[in-house]
């Protein structure tokens, strides 16, 4: 799913134009590892960036997130996209962002909770709706923000908007969701039939991460997990019954809740 990233930029701009508030890949470890060297922020002409930015959730738990904003004081409209699949290899390879900030928004891209740089433990879209609410009223908050709140992405970076506006936030003004369910029985499920897809999105694009996180063996990069899903990929989708496989015990337990 996380392939499909690229998509949104179909729907943003379209919502940009509105004007609705205002104005060969690396591995994502790579990533993360080369951002570590970087400078907290940085200048880029005509917007800044600033990375590990905290964002405290209600409970205490604190989130983590890239801020991309225009030059100067502002202030501004935001635009907050959150993901499981990392916020400095969506920003390395998907040009929305900048041209977000270019045309004056400030940007919000984070990890959430149990993901990469943020606290916490991940429980897939099930503390997405309160974290999302806390996001966005943060944003709304902050002396370079003009209260005016937007949202965009697709696949689980769609999910977490209608989770999020179930809570209501009150700076919300503007959703762009893109690629993702109408109703969950026709998501985890198709018909009634489970849909086996989800071993492949767990496999490589969320279990790496909950490994290195945990210290558990087995893989723990992208590379790795690409690697594996070769050898392994097969086997994975041929197991039966479905809650006999192995692979995510004491990672993900919410896999076999789906079930």
């Amino acid at each position: 799913m996380r392939r499909f990233a690229r998509l949104a930029r179909l729907a943003l701009p379209a919502w940009l134009a509105l004007g609705a508030c205002a104005p060969a890949r690396a591995g994502r470890a790579g990533v993360e590892a080369s951002a570590r060297t970087a400078p907290a922020a940085a200048a880029h002409g005509q917007y800044t960036h600033e990375r590990d930015v905290e964002i405290p959730m209600r409970d205490g738990v604190v989130l983590r997130a890239e801020l991309l904003r225009p030059a100067g004081d502002g202030p501004f409209p935001v635009l907050v996209y959150r993901t499981p699949y990392g916020r400095l290899d969506g920003i390395a390879h998907d040009s929305i962002f900048v041209k977000a900030v270019r045309r004056g928004y400030a940007v919000v891209v984070q990890d959430v909770r149990g993901r990469y740089a943020s606290d916490g433990e991940f429980g897939a879209y099930r503390q997405e709706g309160r974290d999302g609410h806390d996001t966005i009223e943060w944003a709304a908050a902050q002396p370079w923000s003009d209260g005016n709140v937007g949202t965009f992405g697709l696949s689980y970076p769609a999910a977490v908007q209608w989770l999020a506006a179930i809570e209501r936030p009150p700076h919300l003004r503007a959703m762009a969701p893109a690629m993702t369910y109408a109703t969950p029985r026709r998501f985890f499920y198709a018909g009634g039939v489970w849909d086996n897809s989800w071993v492949g999105w767990v496999w490589q694009n969320i279990a790496p991460d909950l490994r290195r996180r945990a210290g558990v063996p087995g893989p723990s990069t992208d590379e790795e997990a690409a690697r594996a899903w070769e050898a392994e990929g097969e086997r994975a989708q041929r197991q039966l019954p479905l809650a006999g496989l192995p692979d995510f015990r004491g990672i993900a337990p919410w896999y076999y809740e789906w079930l």
